[in-house]
């Protein structure tokens, strides 16, 4: 199956990862930390992660950022 060139870096961090260049957790560590938060919870719910929109629902009204509230104690 071709590899779609639109999509180069993406394939070539795919590859490293299936080879054991990269490790994965790592690269999805990196992923999810460049990622906004609503990107991630959007890729949470199309990936199956959050099993419905009840728990996307309830994942925002309990939503916690530790890094922004340590970022902010700084300041206190």
């Amino acid at each position: 199956m071709a590899k779609s060139q639109s999509r180069k870096t993406t394939n070539q961090l795919l590859d490293w990862a299936e080879q054991g260049i990269i490790d994965w957790e790592t690269l999805a560590r990196d992923c999810l930390r460049y990622m906004s938060e609503d990107d991630v919870a959007d890729m949470a719910c199309v990936g199956g992660y959050l099993d419905s929109d009840n728990d996307e629902q309830s994942y925002d009204e309990d939503h916690y950022d530790a890094e922004e509230d340590f970022i902010l104690s700084e300041y206190r």
